[in-house]
């Protein structure tokens, strides 16, 4: 059985600036993650929606500009911008995976789960460790009604090269506007379904009311306010989506974009001693667990500042600055800036 200094569980952001920070601290540091390197963020979810963003943007802004000196408006070619990212970002995973252990860490793919404090089993065995960091990050949240199991993920939609023709999407975040605004552009029909009465809540109302404007106007986006989804039946052609208004309507595509949720499935924290609630890993100001030799980083923990990249990657930072003593003080968060990826972008 090899021991380690440090374990982490989880390859995201926060752990590439962790590993940055402890690169010449001489502790021996291993990464274990279940899926792809480098975590949701590079694979799953950011990089990739910025990329598309990218070009989406271009298309949607050339039409604005249709007879103020844009004559031909761009066009989206969808299949081929899927195509085109899955070969950008085919490479990342084992780029990362190389990149961590040109910082010092041994890494391992496997799913891990606590025996105890010190101890994670894997598929290879068993591993003991000093200390653990938790970065397992967040996944899909799970829908209660029946027919659940026919929606899609961002992470579906993100590799999805036949575009579908009508798609309802069920919530209304940063992932709901976000994927509506890349799908419009396209040239799907999108209509997006939500349990309250407004999208994006934590920002700013009157700004997002002016977005919703725009995208009815010029996207042609449908929405549906204080709706929630009864239950999707598959049809010979499509899937059926009934709603508490008593609404049916047919649709080629259902996108779960609900939120997100804690991924602890597999780790067994109990076995630990982790205490965690359906926001999180529970830590005190310095990324602490109720284990003591357990930590968190990045979306996996319960917090009040926004569960995003830059602040997955400034935990990153304090904890490996907490680790080698050049930070003693609990963590303090600076101003974080958030954007929705929508057209027009709220901030």
């Amino acid at each position: 059985m090899e021991k380690f200094n440090y374990v982490v569980v989880g390859s995201g952001p926060s752990v590439y600036r962790f590993l940055l920070g402890m690169k010449d601290s001489k502790k021996k540091i291993l990464v274990v993650e279940k899926k792809r390197f480098g975590g949701i963020c590079p694979n799953e979810g950011c990089e990739p929606k910025i990329f598309l963003e990218g070009a989406v943007r271009a298309v949607l802004t050339s039409r604005k500009l249709e007879g103020k000196g844009i004559e031909t408006p761009g066009k989206l070619n969808w299949q081929r911008l899927i195509q085109y990212k899955k070969e950008v970002f085919a490479p990342f995973p084992k780029s990362t995976q190389q990149m961590y252990e040109g910082l010092g860490a041994q890494t391992l793919t496997g799913t891990a789960s606590f025996i105890d404090s010190h101890h994670i089993s894997v598929e290879s065995g068993v591993i003991e460790a000093d200390n653990f960091v938790i970065a397992t990050g967040r996944t899909p949240r799970q829908l209660s009604f029946p027919g659940q199991e026919y929606t899609l993920t961002s992470t579906d939609i993100f590799d999805l090269e036949d575009l579908p023709k009508r798609i309802a999407i069920i919530g209304s975040g940063y992932v709901g506007m976000e994927i509506a605004t890349l799908l419009t552009a396209a040239g799907s029909d999108v209509t997006i379904i939500q349990h309250s009465d407004r999208p994006l809540r934590s920002f700013y109302s009157q700004h997002v009311q002016q977005l919703v404007n725009e995208m009815k106007d010029s996207l042609g986006i449908e929405f549906k306010f204080n709706t929630s989804v009864k239950a999707i039946t598959k049809k010979e052609s499509g899937y059926q989506l009934e709603t508490t208004t008593g609404d049916k309507s047919n649709f080629d595509t259902v996108v779960n974009a609900s939120g997100r949720v804690p991924n602890l499935g597999s780790l067994n924290l109990s076995a630990a001693g982790v205490e965690a609630t359906e926001d999180g890993i529970k830590t005190n100001g310095f990324l602490q667990s109720s284990s003591e030799n357990i930590y968190a980083l990045g979306d996996v923990l319960s917090k009040k500042v926004p569960g995003l990249t830059p602040t997955a990657q400034f935990e990153g930072d304090y904890l490996s600055a907490l680790f080698t003593e050049k930070e003693t003080k609990p963590i303090q968060y600076p101003v974080i800036g958030t954007v929705a990826f929508t057209f027009p972008q709220v901030a």
